[in-house]
């Protein structure tokens, strides 16, 4: 399958292929397949956001909240792999600068 340039905002979620439409912060080389499973992503991580904004407005007993927090941070982990693969070099830079993907250079480089 051909490979496209996309343009990643990684704090709205969005995956665009004009970079004019919106601000972004990542450009990636993907497939179609591998641009929808980063979008399943997004969507997985804003609807375990709103779990954790839930539990954190209405608390109770028990340990919900840093289950939930555990599996958003897991989403975000495999989001900045997944970036981190399919970017240009000013990608992988960043990311690598800013240790976003904690095992970094274990399998990923």
């Amino acid at each position: 399958m051909e490979k496209r340039t996309y343009y990643v905002a990684v704090n709205t979620g969005e995956i665009v292929d004009d970079p004019t439409i919106t601000p972004w912060q990542y450009e990636i080389h993907a497939t179609e397949d591998e641009a929808h499973q980063l979008r399943e992503l997004f969507d997985q991580a804003s609807r375990q956001s709103m779990d954790v904004a839930y539990r954190v407005a209405r608390p109770f007993s028990g340990s919900g909240e840093d289950y939930d927090m555990h599996h958003y941070d897991n989403t975000l982990q495999e989001i900045y792999r997944i970036i981190y693969r399919l970017g240009n070099e000013k990608a992988k830079e960043h990311i690598q600068s800013t240790n976003m993907i904690e095992e970094i250079g274990k399998e990923y480089r």
